[in-house]
Parts: C-alpha cells; sequence; structure tokens
C-alpha cells in the first residue's frame, strides 16, 4: 500500500478580474476585516460587493474596480476652514 499525495490544483497570481475577498480588501485598505464587513452590510460608506448566498453569514466577494472606485470615492484632498 502505498501513500499517494493529495491531488492538490496549483494556486495562479491573481488577476485584476479576480474576485476579492474580505481580507484582501481589507489589505488593500489597511484596515481590520471587521470593518470590511461591518461596511458590507450596516455601517455607512458602504463597500460595494458581490452577496453569494442568503443570510447574515452570506459570502462576500468584492471586484478590485469597484474597491479603487470606493477609495476615489472618500478621498479627501483638502479641508475647509471655517
Amino acid at each position: 500500500m502505498t501513500n499517494a499525495a493529495p491531488h492538490l490544483v496549483p494556486l495562479r497570481p491573481k488577476s485584476s478580474d479576480d474576485l476579492l475577498n474580505a481580507h484582501e480588501v481589507a489589505a488593500m485598505l489597511a484596515v481590520d476585516v471587521s470593518w470590511v464587513k461591518n461596511h458590507c452590510t450596516r455601517v455607512e460608506p458602504f463597500i460595494p460587493h458581490i452577496k453569494l448566498g442568503g443570510g447574515g453569514y452570506a459570502t462576500r466577494r468584492f471586484k478590485r474596480e469597484h474597491i479603487m472606485k470606493f477609495i476615489d470615492d472618500h478621498l479627501v484632498t483638502s479641508m475647509k476652514r471655517a
């Protein structure tokens, strides 16, 4: 009897078209994963996402282009003084 190695699918580098998970978005925004999850469901500003499945524990994925737009939309370039 031989011990065969389990079949593993090699990971390929992510392309810009691949969907991101909450951990990857958190890394892009330099925030905690809980921040990303909160801003998907109940705290503004809402992060655009794709909801896969139902209920509160649904899987959420993100398009890189939407995250980049979210960043651009929330860019503060100057502070007004009263």
